[in-house]
């Protein structure tokens, strides 16, 4: 069996672990409540769209832009929680119950183990992301018939961008609690390494604050808009967000890469799993 063939099973049983489980399931259906109630209240203001465009200065015309933003934040916190949740169960949980020593008895690079495991998760976040957005997207779609964007290609390419940003976003947790893991044998110190960074990370925002320009969470923003100009900010064309917020797309990807690297390099060299 190749490498490639190797990733590929690792990561299809890694895909299958985390849709029976329990957490990733939760998580789910709050993000799914979540995505229902804001397009109810979208339906509200469809029927009195005057008095709510008196009082905060929204209008149809640009409900996809204030809809789907507002849940922003929330399914990328959302999302970074099950995704840190998953990588201390791909190993944190798997070295303490011996099934992760079993797996490196196996005719396997152990890069591959890693490449396989965050692969896996990170196709679950990323079609939990998809379903999400379309969901939300499609509702406003049919209610709003998509006023304040040029066309249905000006949606689609925001709304992917939309995906792909909370899509690294979360791949990017999914690296750390790995690595975390990783680094660390035991699974209460791992707990604290993933809970302190979301700590300090998305509530306490201590890395944003000081200005380091690396903070997942300050280039997540800064990504997402640069001053007024928004990904679904329909005043602005698409390639004028774009062109501002490329250079915080490029280090979000060097970010992920360069925590999967570290992830295949640690896990290679330690002998103590």
């Amino acid at each position: 069996m190749s490498e490639a063939d190797s990733v590929f099973v690792i990561a299809t049983n890694e895909f299958s672990r985390i849709v029976g489980h329990p957490m990733a399931m939760i998580v789910v259906c709050v993000l799914l409540v979540m995505t229902l109630v804001t397009g109810a209240g979208a339906a509200s203001l469809l029927i009195k769209p005057v008095k709510y465009a008196f009082e905060y200065q929204w209008s149809p015309d640009d409900m996809l832009y204030t809809g789907i933003g507002g849940i922003f934040f929330k399914t990328s916190l959302y999302l970074t929680i099950l995704s840190l949740f998953l990588g201390i169960t791909a190993f944190s949980g798997e070295r303490s119950n011996g099934s992760l020593r079993v797996l490196i008895t196996k005719p396997l690079y152990r890069k591959d183990i890693i490449l396989g495991k965050f692969l896996g998760m990170s196709s679950f976040i990323f079609l939990v992301v998809f379903l999400e957005i379309g969901l939300l997207a499609s509702m406003y779609l049919i209610m709003y018939q998509g006023h304040g964007f040029s066309s249905i290609t000006d949606i689609a390419l925001r709304l992917g961008f939309l995906v792909i940003l909370i899509f690294l976003n979360s791949s990017l947790a999914v690296g750390l609690s790995m690595f975390f893991g990783v680094l660390i044998k035991n699974l209460y110190g791992v707990l604290i390494c993933c809970v302190s960074y979301l700590y300090l990370e998305w509530y306490m925002q201590v890395a944003y604050h000081i200005g380091l320009w690396f903070s997942p969470y300050r280039l997540l923003l800064s990504a997402f808009a640069i001053g007024d100009v928004s990904l679904l900010n329909p005043q602005f064309s698409f390639s004028t967000w774009l062109n501002a917020a490329l250079p915080s797309i490029v280090l979000m990807v060097l970010e992920v890469i360069i925590i999967v690297i570290l992830n295949c390099f640690v896990f290679t060299v330690r002998e103590d799993l």
